[in-house]
């Protein structure tokens, strides 16, 4: 688990052969043509909450009108916590205007944007992660992962999340996948769906040269 936790944002592929989910052409951000087939990347509308992954923090936050984390609480509990020696702990800030943006380090606007809670985890939790790559282990690491959390958290909440599907030139379905996090999810899901499409192609001929 201790390799795992030395990066917090991730993608997590939902993938689909030969079938696919119900796709809007309006809402592609991008088309891309190779080896015959046609690329297409677009928002995915239905991703997975990174909240419900083996994460390593958990989210408190006090709002009452967003869900901005795993657990609503009290300003007093979060309060408790952040004193305790016991944990290590990053803030967590929202910006909300027209959606919902988090990070750990907060925002330039003063009125859009404030300390919504705190990420957290137990030192002896965080120590327990790294079990068998206990030089790897420390409290700054500790940290990147938790503020990884919260960025990918973001991208959930904000809609940063995107999918693929490859489709043959005349626009039958072939492939797609989906679950794929901010703007290096995006280059992730075109070298996947090139792969793709290569794949396609190799089968194709393969069974053009059995049958020749």
């Amino acid at each position: 688990m201790g390799a795992r936790l030395l990066s917090g944002s991730r993608s997590l592929g939902r993938c689909f052969l030969g079938k696919t989910r119900r796709v809007r052409t309006m809402n592609e951000i991008e088309r891309i043509e190779h080896n015959g087939h046609i690329i297409r990347i677009m928002p995915d509308d239905d991703p997975m909450n990174p909240r419900e992954w083996d994460n390593l923090g958990t989210i408190l936050y006090s709002s009452s009108r967003y869900v901005l984390g795993d657990k609503e609480v009290s300003v007093d509990e979060i309060e408790e916590i952040t004193q305790r020696d016991d944990v290590i702990w990053l803030p967590v800030y929202a910006y909300i205007h027209s959606g919902v943006v988090l990070n750990t380090g907060g925002f330039s606007c003063p009125w859009d944007s404030g300390m919504s809670g705190i990420i957290y985890v137990e030192k002896k939790a965080a120590e327990a992660a790294w079990a068998g790559f206990e030089d790897d282990y420390s409290e700054d690491r500790v940290r990147k992962v938790l503020q990884g959390e919260v960025e990918t958290f973001s991208q959930y909440v904000s809609g940063d999340i995107y999918g693929y599907v490859v489709e043959t030139a005349t626009g039958e379905h072939v492939n797609s996948c989906w679950g794929f996090f901010g703007h290096e999810g995006v280059k992730e899901a075109i070298s996947d769906a090139r792969g793709a499409a290569d794949w396609e192609v190799t089968q194709a001929e393969q069974i053009a040269n059995q049958n020749g």
